[in-house]
């Protein structure tokens, strides 16, 4: 058809017409030459919207050592509480940041002075937000401290409360008339560290101090309030006998100690936890008294007298060292949270729902493949939330978690670590890969790995999907861009996504024509040529 068209024109024309198509045909090819060839992939588009009382995790990533202590809840809003060696002013600082009910970062704020300081717990009212933990006083200790925020994130007011050596906040509890504080002390009472109560009022000015203990050392871990009296927990070293006993104590509002009673045997046991209901008392921690194992997680329930009436352990298995850390109670359950660990595995979060008659309804398991380690759970009306850090695995020597719970015990997915890919060749395919997390419900669905040109990741690319721990990435254009990963599970919750991985494309030269392309278009050229000059030939012949 080509040719018999030509051939239709005056003499003239004809060899310009074929030199015309000749190029056309030869430009063609050559252009398809030049195109680097590049594997083509699908994207496929994940929409994830959280509602009020959805399951989510998330992570706090630094350079260096950061952790979550303590979260707290208000309206529409979770606190999270803990230090950050990554940023601040100091060695280390307090680090507060705030999330929506949905897992949304709103805003974060480090608090701190050249020195060191460390959030070790935190409480929320309608108004404010309660921060305790320490302050490094130089090298003979430090103090116990204390800083009121606005919801906002800003300063009210900061005090201290020590002597000469070793002193400390570990927890903290707001009651109507004021603010309570438990920790221990090595300035003060009667041993080498003696467990101690403050109380402040709600202008920061100091009310009352009371210390326990004996000739040993003696350590407060944890209080719970009531109405009429303040609970404390935690460990002596000289009563019955073991390395350490667990201890509860019971004082009035005023820091009069009504009684104490302790647990344990011949090995460790610590009190962690502690939380009151109405004339109930539940004490949680680690027991090694009662177990052959290492250690168990043990919850005990005291009345208000201080007699217990049961106790309960939990072991995972017989190489395991389980404990509990920290717990709520309610009319009808009882929340602990703690962690479970065995040789050659990770640490994992663990999570248990028990009546208040000791009978468990269920537990959990939340953590990655290293370890996660708990610290705090918080009660809201839509959801329990646990607090701890990462050791080290992710990006710093420790990154911080808040996981969410619902009231049977589901979470998002666990946290996964994004492998460096290495050197990316020339031709712009990047393996990538990543670890599994672990699961509550054991339902991981599948996996998002998103890129952006930004480390902030403010307008990513459509996130590829795959129900592998690995995908391989083809880029089309140099550059450096950034990547992350996170699980979902078949119930459509999204775990924390991963640390951020930088990788940065640059093309080895192409050649100017494919090389096993551009003998084909030589040939097919040359017998198109030699084809046109035949017919020329035969045509001329033939006039």
């Amino acid at each position: 058809m080509v040719v018999c068209g030509v051939l239709c024109v005056p003499n003239k024309m004809r060899f310009a017409a074929f030199l015309t198509i000749v190029s056309i045909i030869l430009g063609v090819g050559f252009s398809a030459a030049l195109v680097p060839f590049r594997i083509g992939f699908e994207v496929t588009v994940r929409y994830e919207w959280r509602g009020f009382g959805d399951p989510w995790a998330t992570l706090w990533l630094g350079s260096q050592q950061d952790s979550f202590q303590g979260a707290g809840v208000t309206i529409g809003a979770v606190y999270a509480a803990g230090t950050t060696s990554s940023f601040g002013a100091g060695i280390s600082d307090i680090l507060l940041v705030r999330y929506s009910s949905e897992g949304l970062q709103l805003w974060n704020r480090s608090w701190g002075t050249p020195s060191a300081e460390e959030a070790l717990d935190i409480e929320t009212t309608t108004d404010n937000i309660y921060v305790a933990g320490r302050v490094v006083t130089g090298s003979a200790g430090s103090d116990g401290l204390l800083v009121k925020f606005n919801l906002a994130g800003s300063e009210i007011w900061n005090v201290s409360w020590g002597g000469g050596a070793n002193d400390i906040f570990n927890d903290i509890a707001i009651g109507s008339d004021g603010i309570y504080l438990a920790g221990s002390t090595g300035s003060f009472g009667a041993g080498g560290s003696d467990a101690v109560l403050v109380k402040y009022d709600f202008n920061g000015k100091h009310l009352w101090t009371t210390t326990w203990g004996l000739s040993g050392d003696e350590f407060g871990a944890s209080l719970a309030i009531t109405s009429d009296s303040v609970y404390l927990t935690g460990r002596d070293s000289c009563y019955c006998g073991g390395p350490s006993n667990g201890f509860l104590a019971r004082f009035s509002t005023n820091g009069v100690q009504a009684w104490n009673t302790t647990w344990g045997g011949t090995y460790f046991d610590e009190g962690y936890g502690v939380a009151a209901h109405n004339e109930s008392v539940y004490v949680t921690g680690p027991t090694a008294s009662q177990t052959s194992s290492s250690s168990d997680l043990i919850l005990l329930k005291y009345n208000s007298t201080g007699f217990q009436q049961w106790n309960w352990t939990y072991n995972y298995n017989s190489e395991s060292e389980d404990s509990g850390y920290s717990l709520f109670a309610t009319a009808d359950d009882v929340y602990v949270a703690g962690r479970s660990s065995w040789p050659a595995q990770p640490t994992i979060v663990t999570l248990f729902n028990l009546n208040p008659d000791g009978v468990l309804q269920w537990n959990k398991g939340w953590g990655g493949n290293e370890d996660c380690l708990t610290r705090n759970i918080a009660y809201a009306v839509d959801g329990l939330y646990v607090s701890g850090e990462t050791d080290g695995w992710l990006v710093g020597d420790r990154d911080g978690f808040l996981a969410k719970f619902n009231f049977e015990g589901v979470s998002a997915p666990g946290p996964i670590k994004l492998y460096n890919p290495g050197d990316v060749d020339g031709d712009g395919v990047i393996p990538m890969s990543w670890t599994e997390p672990f699961d509550p419900d054991g339902s991981v669905a599948g996996y998002e790995l998103q890129m952006d040109n930004s480390p902030l990741f403010y307008w990513p690319d459509d996130p590829w999907t795959t129900s592998e721990t690995n995908y391989t990435v083809t880029l089309e254009s140099e550059g450096t861009f950034y990547f992350r990963v996170r699980a979902y599970n078949t119930a459509g919750l999204f775990g924390p996504w991963s640390n951020i991985q930088t990788i940065t494309v640059d093309f080895i030269p192409q050649p100017l024509i494919n090389p096993w392309l551009a003998p084909l278009i030589l040939l097919a050229s040359t017998c198109l040529l030699i084809g046109i000059t035949i017919v020329l030939f035969i045509y001329r012949r033939m006039r």
